[in-house]
């Protein structure tokens, strides 16, 4: 399942019309109907706030991870060099985890 796929599945798990989705990450109209039809996507530039407001997880969206609940903890085995971000909030872990997705994105689309 392709990244969009994820988040035209989780959009229509939430009953969230293409226009709350849009105003709820201050996007313009029809910009979602863009990335269904793969006209654009400009949907990779933006998955943290798309995550958070689906309720997931950038790593789901990715493909990553299976689960789209945000249950995922960071250790300091997750990151290079021994990081220790145990001491971080959930949320500020969190926000690791989808900029690592972000990023690895990000490089996928430069090959």
């Amino acid at each position: 399942m392709t990244t969009i796929e994820r988040i035209v599945l989780l959009l229509d798990k939430s009953g969230m019309s293409d226009a709350e989705f849009e105003r709820r990450l201050g996007l313009k109209e029809k910009i979602v109907y863009g990335w269904k039809t793969g006209r654009s996507k400009s949907y990779t530039k933006m998955l943290p706030e798309i995550a958070e407001v689906l309720g997931t997880t950038s790593s789901f969206l990715l493909g990553e991870a299976d689960n789209p609940a945000p249950t995922q903890n960071v250790t300091a085995a997750h990151l290079k060099g021994g990081v220790d971000i145990s001491d971080l909030s959930e949320d500020d872990q969190q926000d690791i985890i989808d900029f690592i997705a972000f990023k690895r994105e990000q490089r996928k689309n430069k090959v």
